[in-house]
């Protein structure tokens, strides 16, 4: 499966790679862009933007869209990831814990302090047009329930972060790609050959 990699400032490798001022992206089932961050994006010209809630987003409601083949390939870029999956990993051989009980709260710690660091404003910012973007796509599909739910997961991200709550978007998207990489990675890093696969989204 190729794989797409998320990063806020990653250096263009192929067409579909773009700066924050035109945002783009290539699914291979067509090319949505704008041209600049006042410009509306496409999907709320099929879905008024009054119409979305953030509320809409649940954890099923978003295994539900990452199962879909547009999405499944959605995951951070590994370098982006690589501190929080050392600590994780360091975490997870050190023998200072009393329990695995106090083992896995230091893990979420790692993780909840890693996002704010790992999404900043911008990135968040981009990973927003991805998902109008995306939004697009999926109602050009007839598939309005998905991009319904990107444009919510769009709407989250505009909002005002809160000390207390984490993102659920931003949460999941983590999730999903910790778990990939932890998993499946001896090294938090591609080779030459994974890179040449994957579709990078700036």
């Amino acid at each position: 499966m190729r794989r797409m990699f998320l990063k806020g400032l990653i250096r263009p490798k192929n067409p579909a790679s773009v700066t924050l001022r035109e945002p783009i992206f290539n699914s291979g089932h067509g090319c949505v862009k704008h041209a600049s961050e006042a410009e509306r994006p496409e999907a709320y010209r099929l879905l008024p933007p009054e119409t979305i809630s953030s509320d809409l987003l649940t954890e099923s409601q978003l295994q539900r869209l990452f199962e879909h083949e547009f999405m499944a390939s959605w995951i951070i870029d590994p370098t982006s990831l690589r501190p929080v999956i050392e600590d994780i990993r360091k975490a997870e051989e050190s023998r200072i814990f009393i329990s695995e009980g106090q083992r896995l709260e230091h893990i979420q710690r790692i993780k909840y302090e890693g996002i704010p660091k790992l999404f900043t404003k911008t990135r968040k910012l981009r990973l927003k047009y991805r998902l109008e973007e995306m939004a697009y796509v999926f109602l050009k599909s007839t598939e309005e329930n998905l991009g319904r739910l990107c444009l919510a997961a769009a709407s989250s991200l505009a909002e005002k972060e809160s000390p207390i709550k984490v993102n659920l978007f931003i949460q999941y998207l983590m999730e999903r790609s910790l778990a990939y990489y932890l998993k499946n990675l001896t090294r938090p890093e591609k080779s030459s050959d994974q890179q040449s696969q994957s579709l990078i989204v700036t």
